[in-house]
């Protein structure tokens, strides 16, 4: 480190070699500790402290957020307008407590224990104010860069930091000004199948984000616990770690629509927890549906009530999705589900919520001449759907399976994965692969890829390419 400084600055500095000791002992105690935001965070802006000695504060202030601005991005996605202001605050703690404490820590922690734990517990403190803040009104949901966008937006920065001239500055502006268009009119168009556990949650994404859509939105099913076992903490669902939170990756602030197949908790029980985090401009629900007071009590969490839309066969909707079930309005259950199709990238999928083998035999009864090349299965792969014949007549090559690991309830099937097998359909399952996303350009066949995430460990990232033959 010493040797990068005086290429950057072509000064050397004693108090650098002190840094790079407590990020080698860093290191060492914890070798994760640069792929932490945390641990960006502290030594990153302890080094910008080293470099930058005898700032004033609110220029220090300003410099610590064009620094870290690339890493919190990449970490949440997000940018608080408050943020400037409270570095303002936070850059004279982190001269005069963090910096100290982090040092500390990380040079006699592993001789004196205690000592490890009361900086700990300082830094922690501190991260619990922070946590606070950001609850304050101000948020801008931006997205999180890709590694090259990530790179070459701390290069700059850093580039800046060393050339503080005003064409540099406005060349960052400039670069960030491209990172937010292409996050907010992606050239691409996606189906992704999210991976919410035991449930359905399916996002459509039309090129330049035309329209944002979301099919189910998952959902747990609680039972009650004894009291014994009641530990007071309250956990978060999983519309809100995973989908709203990829969703924010993405750069997307709201949906156009969001589709729900039928009344089960598993396909519309985070709804609530979805318009509380989300704006939602209409809800689109099978007939029969809209008036239950289940579905009702969904809709109280909203800040601004969505329209909500009663569909039936036949049915067009403006993202380019058409409704082919129910028939006749009905109770919301298995048997009245809402079915979609539509043809993205040159491939017609369908959504088939836990349409029964009956509805789906009645459907292609009905429509004699449709055929679908990519079939979310039904009924989460369960032998109560998947009808072998109404498959043969849809043509399908594809099958997507939505379903939890280990679920209490056997699915997928035997019997329908035998089908699937007999038939020739190319199988992918959440369970086994992740989230399973279907990348177009326009109007051309795209891509698949799958990428599955076990707690904080990146196990698999695949991507097929479309056999031009189909």
């Amino acid at each position: 480190m010493p040797i990068v400084w005086q290429l950057l600055t072509r000064q050397s500095s004693g108090s650098l070699s002190g840094w790079s000791m407590a990020l080698i002992i860093g290191i060492v105690h914890n070798p994760l500790v640069l792929s932490q935001l945390g641990g960006q965070l502290s030594y990153g802006l302890a080094l910008l402290l080293i470099l930058m000695p005898g700032l004033p504060t609110w220029r220090l202030a300003v410099w610590v957020q064009v620094i870290s601005l690339p890493v919190l991005l990449v970490a949440t996605a997000q940018w608080y307008l408050w943020s400037l202001v409270v570095n303002l605050i936070v850059a004279p703690i982190f001269s005069w407590v963090l910096l100290p404490v982090t040092v500390i820590g990380a040079s006699v922690g592993l001789v004196f224990p205690l000592v490890t734990s009361m900086c700990e517990w300082v830094l922690a403190s501190f991260q619990n104010w922070l946590d606070w803040v950001s609850h304050w009104p101000g948020l801008l949901v931006i997205g999180q860069p890709n590694a090259l966008w990530a790179w070459g937006l701390s290069l700059l920065s850093l580039w800046l930091l060393r050339t503080p001239k005003r064409r540099y500055c406005w060349g960052l502006l400039l670069a960030y000004t491209c990172f937010g268009i292409s996050m907010r009119f992606p050239l691409h168009g996606t189906v992704q199948f999210i991976d919410v556990g035991q449930g359905d949650s399916i996002l459509i994404r039309q090129p330049f984000n035309r329209q944002v859509s979301l099919i189910d939105t998952g959902g747990q099913l609680h039972f009650p616990r004894p009291r014994w076992q009641d530990d007071g903490l309250t956990s978060k669902s999983r519309v809100e770690t995973i989908t709203v939170n990829y969703l924010h990756r993405l750069g997307i602030r709201h949906l156009d629509t969001v589709y729900l197949s039928h009344k089960d908790v598993d396909h519309i029980g985070d709804l609530g927890e979805l318009l509380r985090l989300m704006p939602v401009n209409q809800v689109v629900v099978p007939a029969g549906m809209a008036h239950l007071a289940k579905f009702q009590k969904l809709l109280l969490p909203a800040k601004k009530r969505p329209k909500v839309v009663e569909a039936l066969a036949g049915q067009t909707f403006a993202d380019g999705l058409v409704a082919v079930h129910p028939f006749k309005p009905g109770r919301a259950e298995n048997e009245d589900s809402l079915v979609l199709t539509g043809v993205y990238g040159q491939q017609r999928f369908m959504f088939t919520g836990d349409l029964d083998r009956a509805g789906e035999r009645a459907i292609v009864a009905r429509y004699p001449q449709l055929r679908v090349d990519v079939l979310k299965l039904g009924h989460h792969g369960s032998k109560t759907a998947s009808d072998p014949l109404a498959l043969r007549q849809l043509g399908v090559q594809r099958g997507v399976l939505s379903v939890g690991r280990h679920n209490r309830y056997g699915h997928p099937n035997q019997e329908t994965l035998t089908t699937l097998t007999a038939q020739h359909i190319e199988t992918y399952s959440t369970a086994l692969q992740g989230m399973i996303t279907y990348r177009f350009f326009n109007h051309r066949k795209g891509r698949w890829q799958t990428f599955l995430k076990e707690g904080d460990r990146h196990q698999r990232t695949t991507s097929v390419k479309i056999d031009s033959q189909r």
